[in-house]
């Protein structure tokens, strides 16, 4: 199997390993300009972030969750921990956003968040949208 030195003799090869050299170069500048963003998005929501404490009540809740909405019994806990939270804090308007649209998406789980002034985004897009728009 030739290597590159042998294949960058041959003209048209060589035009062509240059332009891997330019694309592995592409890729790992990519890579590198999504890692520093993700850095960013991390280090902003541990400064903005509220941990939803896991307790047995919200436990408790789950399980009703996942015999009254049909819900995995992981849907059900991440649920019950949305309601739990909701019914702690009061919020004048809060939202909700879970891309699972198959579970979450459902008129009963809607009507229900919005007896705590939740909305439910099943799009991140439009997510992102409401919280930049209620910030001002």
């Amino acid at each position: 199997m030739p290597n590159s030195r042998q294949l960058s003799r041959t003209a048209s090869l060589s035009e062509q390993l240059a332009g891997f050299k330019d694309l592995t170069t592409l890729l790992i500048s990519a890579a590198q300009q999504e890692s520093r963003r993700l850095e960013f998005v991390r280090s902003r929501l541990i400064e903005v972030a509220e941990v939803v404490p896991l307790g047995t009540s919200v436990l408790a809740a789950a399980t009703q969750y996942h015999r009254i909405h049909g819900l995995s019994a992981q849907d059900a806990i991440v649920y019950s921990s949305v309601l739990t939270h909701l019914s702690q804090i009061h919020a004048a308007e809060a939202c909700f956003l879970n891309r699972n649209a198959k579970d979450f998406d459902d008129q009963n789980i809607v009507e229900e968040l919005a007896g705590h002034n939740c909305q439910l985004f099943v799009r991140f897009d439009a997510g992102y949208s409401f919280i930049r728009d209620a910030l001002g």
